[in-house]
């Protein structure tokens, strides 16, 4: 592969997995992180554990300052940028009742403003790379849950981010698309995904009867940089074991098959 990328939201989870997958097949990676130093750091190593050069950088992602000083540090380094990776991402939970602006500011900031300013301040160097932009959004922007209004409403927008900056930009060479993962237990889940009686709560609605691991993601990621992707763009696709497709439906067992054709009146 021997290219560059930034990877947003990387000292752990799902950031940490596509940064460690990318660098094993050859990727160099600029490590982002805003305050979890120790985890940026964890991930460095690991890209430098399977061959890649990595470099640490601190920014926080609600300053458009820090965001466009992120993307020139990360050229002056590295001398080139072919993919962004938009991965770094919050989640509040607030009734829309009870919690005012400053929540939904918080969130769309980090999660729709941010991605914003970064493809912006990056395009400059993916016209010549004829690079990537990857936007992490959830599978909350097809379907959510109650207290999750700006969380889902910013993956949306998000989704749609995708689809006009694809538009705008495929004339330049760039391909922009969106990963939307399902159920992914991650550091800050990991107490909660641990317990037996939660697990049994999100596998009953998954058809492939297991929870998500941030590989299944990092693996879909290094297809969608790599050549045979070359005609993806503009699209949003969700991983998630099929939890999607069964939306609410409860299970049904396998009916038994009927003694006689079924007439079918037109």
């Amino acid at each position: 592969m021997n290219k560059n990328y930034l990877v947003t939201g990387a000292s752990g989870g799902i950031g940490a997995s596509i940064a460690k997958a990318l660098a094993t097949e050859g990727a160099n990676i600029g490590v982002h992180y805003n305050t979890r130093y120790e985890g940026a750091l964890k991930s460095q190593q690991a890209v430098e554990a399977v061959g890649g050069k990595a470099v640490i950088y601190q920014a926080d992602l609600r300053s458009a300052q820090q965001i466009k000083k992120l993307v020139a540090t990360f050229l002056s380094d590295f001398g080139s940028l072919d993919g962004l990776i938009n991965n770094a991402g919050i989640v509040l939970k607030a009734s829309i009742e009870n919690a005012d602006e400053t929540y939904w500011d918080d969130v769309l900031q980090i999660n729709l403003r941010a991605p914003y300013i970064l493809s912006r301040a990056a395009l400059p160097y993916l016209k010549q790379s004829k690079g990537i932009i990857i936007h992490n959004t959830s599978i909350h922007a097809q379907h959510t849950a109650e207290y999750l209004s700006a969380y889902a409403a910013s993956k949306a927008a998000l989704e749609s981010l995708t689809k006009s900056q694809a538009l705008e930009w495929a004339e330049y060479g760039i391909r922009v698309n969106a990963i939307a993962p399902g159920v992914v237990p991650v550091e800050r889940t990991e107490e909660y995904f641990n317990q037996p009686e939660n697990q049994a709560l999100w596998l009953k609605h998954l058809p492939l009867n297991r929870l998500g691991k941030v590989e299944d993601i990092a693996h879909f990621v290094v297809f969608l940089c790599s050549d045979k992707a070359a005609w993806f763009t503009g699209q949003s696709y969700i991983v998630d074991g099929g939890m999607v497709a069964r939306a609410n439906m409860p299970f049904r067992p396998v009916p038994p098959l009927p003694e006689k054709p079924i007439k079918i009146e037109d």
